[in-house]
């Protein structure tokens, strides 16, 4: 007899329950805190006005990698689990699963549940959106984490089961965000263009167009299964890359909602009336610096970690990000309990030791010193500072560093594919779970194997890390993990630090500040004074 074990619902915990018993699912309930102080209550109408940092690039979530995309796509599409404003996985399209085995999860759809067009969704299109997702075809970068489905059984239109060739802990957690597994129309699919420009679902808001490099418009989806939410009428999101440009917009109250990656950009508002900046609690972002390993000289173990002792993170991060991050690794320490991060985060070669970085680059044969590329996107301009304060410290070992700008598409493309010559470095965003966080990045397998290395022993970690059933045995393989990948300077981390400072009009209520710097449960609840 299997024995049931408790479940969490928060993305990074505990493995599923195993049981027979009917799992129901609260639809995503509503959030606490505003941007502004008010005692009206919420009501519908108006457009929220948000400045975003990045264009989109394209609107097909299951290939485009980029944030800037993800915050458009989590406010058209549904998927089968969502997360809600307080961080809790709840239902979406789905009301309730059981679960009893280790390898099978059934999930029994929410009646109501339509596209935007009015068309219901049915199990059909569950398990169409997965195909396409798996399809090689579609060359997913999220591929690889679904090669674990072996099938997927519709016995009738409300009713999807997903049968799995292994255990597979954090499950529950991916299909919980429509950036991962949205569920898709087929024959918005289909259409000439597909979803570079397009988008149907079943999210609370649907796509009124997108203007490539200038702005997405999105209106409340009238078909959407909550009644009550969204109370706006519609969000119009305008791509404005400059930090100075867009912080200006907000003081104006041309737009009521803007993100920024520097921490020190918002204070420039001063004490500005009727603006407030959110903060988000927890360090879950990385500054990510690869290496490309099938060339000389970073095939040579040495050479990565004296490029590791030749850095000063905690100077970084005092000049970089104003004192407000981390030493760490890719699972944040706001991870708990799998990350590292702290002052200290005791990782191996994380100490700045130039001493000891130029005894590792004579033993490498490079005591003379060597001449390496680092590729940025100055679209970020903590990238940019960071690399070029790298660069400083690192002619101090006699690494000297050639930073090549390219733009953000072309940046993030290659690093993605390890296309680049000598080190390419990007900033790094919340993932769901700890596998999302590791695995593609690091197995062996995976499409996106950053730095092209292959290591057995951080494979067998990382698949220790989805088999296990309690969150202790996880965290431990999780954290022996990046130990590993830290000793081997596979990959270095110059710093962690929170998600993006949110700046909000006081007209904004109802939204709040969130770890992961995802925005669509909060928006899900927003609401504006004086729209009607």
């Amino acid at each position: 007899m299997m024995r049931r074990s408790r479940t969490s619902w928060r993305g990074v915990a505990t493995a599923a329950a195993v049981g027979s018993t009917v799992v129901a699912l609260a639809a995503c309930g509503s959030g606490t805190g505003s941007g502004g102080t008010t005692n009206q209550k919420p009501h519908r109408g108006g457009t929220l006005q948000v400045a975003t940092d990045a264009d989109p690039g394209s609107l097909d979530p299951n290939i485009n990698t980029a944030y800037a995309s993800w915050y458009v796509t989590e406010l058209i599409y549904g998927s089968l689990l969502r997360q809600d404003q307080s961080g809790k996985i709840v239902g979406d399209v789905a009301q309730s699963y059981t679960h009893p085995d280790a390898r099978t999860y059934t999930f029994k759809l929410r009646p109501g549940v339509k596209f935007s067009d009015g068309r219901t969704a049915t199990s059909a299109d569950v398990k169409y959106s997965f195909d396409r997702l798996t399809d090689k075809a579609t060359a997913s970068p999220w591929s690889g984490i679904f090669e674990v489905i072996k099938s997927i059984d519709t016995p009738d239109a409300s009713t999807v089961t997903f049968h799995l060739k292994r255990s597979f802990a954090p499950f529950l957690s991916y299909i919980a965000y429509p950036f991962y597994t949205p569920i898709l129309d087929k024959q918005t699919v289909e259409k000439p263009g597909g979803l570079k420009n397009a988008a149907m679902g079943t999210g609370p808001f649907e796509l009124v167009s997108y203007q490539p490099g200038n702005q997405v418009t999105l209106k409340r989806n009238p078909n959407y299964y909550d009644k009550q939410r969204p109370y706006l009428d519609g969000i119009r999101m305008r791509v404005i890359t400059n930090d100075s440009t867009r912080l200006a917009a907000v003081r104006s109250g041309q737009v009521q909602l803007a993100w920024f990656h520097d921490p020190r950009t918002p204070k420039l508002l001063g004490a500005a009336a009727n603006v407030k900046v959110l903060e988000a609690a927890d360090d879950r972002n990385e500054e990510g610096l690869a290496f490309n390993q099938t060339k000389a000289p970073f095939n040579n173990v040495d050479v990565r970690r004296a490029i590791s002792e030749g850095i000063d993170r905690n100077a970084i991060i005092k000049l970089v990000l104003d004192g407000k991050g981390n030493i760490g690794s890719k699972i944040p320490g706001g991870a708990k309990p799998y990350g590292y991060s702290g002052p200290a985060s005791g990782l191996p070669y994380n100490t700045y030791n130039p001493a000891d970085a130029k005894k590792l680059l004579a033993k490498a044969g490079y005591g003379s010193g060597l001449t390496v590329s680092l590729n940025v996107a100055p679209l970020y301009p903590r990238d940019l500072q960071t690399a070029e304060i790298m660069r400083d410290q690192l002619g101090k070992i006699g690494v000297h560093v050639n930073i090549v700008q390219k733009d953000w598409t072309t940046t993030l493309g290659s690093f993605v594919k390890t296309s680049y010559d000598g080190m390419s470095m990007v900033g790094l965003v919340w993932q769901p779970d700890p596998d999302a966080d590791a695995h593609d990045l690091w197995d062996s397998k995976s499409p996106i194997n950053i730095g092209h290395f292959k290591d057995a022993q951080i494979d067998r970690l990382l698949e220790d890390g989805r088999v296990a059933q309690t969150t202790a045995d996880r965290a431990k393989a999780y954290m022996a993990a990046q130990k590993r990948v830290a000793d081997m300077a596979y990959m270095l981390f110059p710093y962690t630090s929170k998600a993006e400072d949110q700046v909000v009009r006081d007209s904004v209520q109802g939204f709040t500040a969130t770890d992961s710097g995802l925005h669509g449960a909060a928006l899900l609840n927003t609401w504006l004074t004086g729209a009607r």
